[in-house]
């Protein structure tokens, strides 16, 4: 942790004793923690790909391309905007399949192929490689 990426236990009394949390931008806000790991020193690379690559059967060739690996964060832009809306982490990996496990719908080992073939073809994915 730094100053750009922290999250502090810290007490507060209000009324009872209840713990918090005082945590960065980037600890809090998807879009920030994009651009503070795209902008680290962990970042090795960025790989972009869409819903169209997983759905036409790409995924194994920008897997093994960019030596995707368990570990690497998956970022979802749900619209194709550029924003990023949903960040993950690469779980598993089958040679043509990536898996991600995700908090917000408690999400273990989900193929990132389900979401798109539920109709999601337009999606734009990031996946960050953490160096090793």
């Amino acid at each position: 942790m730094n100053e750009d990426w922290y999250a502090h236990k810290k007490d507060v009394i209000i009324g009872e004793h209840n713990d918090q949390f005082d945590v960065s931008p980037a600890w809090r806000r998807v879009e920030n923690q994009y651009r503070y790991f795209v902008h680290s020193d962990y970042c090795s690379d960025v790989i972009k790909f869409d819903g169209q690559d997983v759905v036409n059967g790409n995924l194994g060739q920008i897997i093994k391309d960019n030596n995707i690996q368990v570990g690497d964060l998956l970022y979802f832009d749900t619209e194709s905007d550029g924003s990023i809306n949903h960040g993950t982490v690469i779980s598993s990996i089958e040679s043509d399949m990536i898996y991600y496990s995700a908090h917000s719908l408690s999400r273990k080992d989900r193929k990132l192929s389900d979401g798109v073939n539920e109709g999601r073809y337009t999606y734009t994915f990031y996946v960050i490689k953490i160096q090793n």
